[in-house]
């Protein structure tokens, strides 16, 4: 008996070495990455909620964009979570569900291009959009010609946004594009012209012209300049720009300073001296270029995560992507649990005092009485 009791004192403690092991290398691994899993779920799906209850979603729209922050989650080196910011940012912008899911690649490529936020490219091009008065197909454009510009000039896309934040609404009042007005605002970077101070002197120059004009015109030297169409639109301001280059062109530094104080105020002037000083054949150059940025937004995101940095960067947004198909399976359970502790918790909360103290002393005595045991 004693022989056969030392066997079974051995056998035991070897089954408590591997129950140890197994507790340490394997099942709190698991515990660590269901945790895990949860969490990267738990603030996926509070992202998504809000983009439901923002746009108005369907159920069915719902689920669609729910696939779409996952794919592109999966696909780039952004996570579904950006995603999800994202298209809350387009939401708040009052894109529909269409637009947003129609946008969001366009959005993706301009974010990895410049190496942006994904919300904060969002909201740049959501502005952009609604300033020029575009629809949500043209997201892609928009994209584009913002990274067309930022590669082709001394700025980068959050500049170009804010210089349209400042002055983008009175180029759009003026019957201006995103290209035109864009290549204005390159023509200023190059001058170290940026931001709202870019925006701001794009601006001034419309207003002056306007305070100026006399019957449509402005005069120059001897040279009246349109500044409406036969059709009584404003003409784009690079064009009148480059009749004003062309009648201060014979002049005396004196005589154009002159001519041109006459005309804008000093906010102005420095955006009339830069274009005036570039030239605007370049202007129409950068314009030209702009109009011909297809997919320039692709293309750039493309060169810009194809090294080390950018694989690590999908690895990562990749994990979290599979840790989102963890947490789908895993949440059911961990809901359905904490439902149920919810009502524990309230029932426990319903009885009188005596029975609550019957319990604690009795869990107390549980939490005491097993380490004792164990030792």
């Amino acid at each position: 008996l004693n022989k056969v009791a030392n066997k079974f004192q051995k056998t035991g403690k070897e089954i408590s070495k591997v129950g140890k092991t197994l507790s340490k290398r394997v099942t709190l691994p698991l515990v660590g990455l269901g945790t895990a899993a949860v969490k990267v779920g738990k603030d996926f799906d509070e992202g998504m909620s809000q983009v439901k209850a923002i746009s108005g979603a369907t159920e069915k729209q719902f689920k669609s964009l729910r696939k779409l922050a996952i794919k592109l989650g999966e696909d780039t080196k952004y996570s579904a979570q950006d995603a999800a910011d994202g298209m809350t940012m387009l939401a708040r912008a009052g894109w529909d569900v269409e637009s947003i899911m129609g946008g969001m690649p366009g959005l993706f490529s301009l974010a990895a291009a410049s190496n942006t936020d994904l919300a904060i490219a969002s909201s740049i091009v959501a502005d952009s959009m609604s300033i020029f008065a575009m629809n949500a197909r043209e997201a892609g454009k928009v994209a584009d010609v913002l990274t067309a510009a930022a590669n082709g000039a001394n700025t980068d896309v959050t500049l170009l946004g804010e210089s349209l934040a400042y002055g983008g609404a009175a180029a759009a009042a003026a019957g201006m594009d995103i290209e035109q007005t864009s290549a204005i605002l390159m023509a200023f970077a190059n001058a170290n012209i940026k931001g709202s101070r870019a925006g701001t002197a794009l601006e001034a120059m419309l207003r002056d012209l306007r305070k100026a004009s006399e019957d449509g015109a402005i005069s120059i030297g001897d040279m009246n300049i349109a500044l409406y169409d036969s059709e009584g639109n404003m003409r784009d301001l690079i064009s009148i720009m480059a009749d004003v280059e062309t009648a201060t062109a014979g002049m005396t530094g004196e005589q154009r300073d002159a001519e041109l104080g006459a005309i804008f105020m000093s906010q102005a002037l420095r955006g009339v001296n830069v274009m005036l000083q570039r030239g605007t054949e370049d202007i129409f150059g950068y314009e030209e270029a702009l109009r011909g940025s297809n997919g320039a937004a692709k293309e750039t995101a493309d060169i810009m995560v194809d090294n080390l940095g950018g694989a690590l960067e999908e690895l990562q947004s990749t994990l979290e992507t599979l840790a989102i198909a963890f947490s789908d399976i895993i949440t059911p359970v961990v809901r359905e649990l904490t439902e149920k502790l919810i009502e524990l918790t309230h029932w426990f909360n319903e009885l009188d005092e005596e029975t609550k103290e019957t319990i604690v002393n009795w869990a107390t005595l549980a939490a005491v009485v097993g380490p004792i045991i164990w030792l």
